[in-house]
């Protein structure tokens, strides 16, 4: 597994109060898999060879995953309490259909900290709001309709498998929308953090069913969906 990254960072701070920080970078991933699988039963006086065996199974598995992706992101913050992101992804995979093609993924922020409430019982309330997307790529080999060995009349050869693939597999998506409230009380010795979250997912990759007629009995498509949401309550205290 091999990785080449590159980061442009730049900040600027035009009055003593605000400043603005922006990234641009690049990420590039290629892995690669090879494992041989030999194995012997009922080795014949004990050699440990492959051919003194009377059962012989041998089994490789090869992949090659090369992915390619950029971001930008750019953050402000005014007076060290309203902090604003906004920023972008673009990624590619070999593992989609069409492995050229880019997919966006955008993500944007807000926070806003109100200092010294009430210091004492509420030292600091902050709000926020944050909205992302992500992907999640196929797996490899899911573009394709495998081949499955087979003998006619004693000779070797192969077979369109069972399970049809799809040429326009792409990443699932997932949308998520998140609120919520920090506090920090009693002097900043307890926090108490509250978060609401809505996700939405789809693209979901799944394997369905197919009518015997097809001449498959299952494919892989982008074919479902999936929404989540829920809650979270953290505290603490020293």
């Amino acid at each position: 597994q091999s990785n080449l990254n590159l980061n442009l960072l730049h900040v600027w701070s035009p009055k003593p109060w605000i400043t603005a920080t922006t990234q641009l970078g690049s990420q590039f991933e290629r892995r690669t898999f090879d494992q041989a699988r030999n194995s012997a039963q009922n080795l014949q006086a004990g050699l440990e060879v492959m051919t003194a065996g009377t059962v012989i199974s041998v089994d490789e598995t090869r992949l090659l995953v090369q992915d390619f992706g950029w971001f930008a992101q750019s953050e402000v913050l005014v007076r060290d309490k309203l902090l604003l992101t906004l920023g972008m992804r673009a990624d590619r995979s070999s593992n989609n259909g069409d492995p050229g093609k880019f997919f966006v993924f955008p993500k944007a922020s807000a926070s806003y900290r109100f200092p010294d409430v009430r210091p004492g019982l509420l030292d600091e309330l902050k709000l926020r709001l944050a909205y992302g997307e992500t992907g999640n790529q196929p797996l490899y080999g899911q573009k394709f309709t495998p081949l499955t060995t087979s003998l006619t009349g004693g000779l070797a050869g192969f077979q369109v498998g069972a399970t049809r693939a799809s040429s326009d597999l792409r990443p699932e998506r997932q949308r998520e929308f998140e609120g919520g409230v920090d506090a920090t009380l009693f002097g900043k010795k307890g926090t108490i953090e509250l978060t609401y979250f809505v996700k939405n997912v789809s693209d979901l990759l799944i394997t369905r069913t197919l009518a015997p007629s097809t001449g498959y009995s299952s494919e892989t498509s982008n074919g479902a969906g999936m929404k989540v949401w829920g809650g979270e309550v953290a505290a603490s205290i020293r």
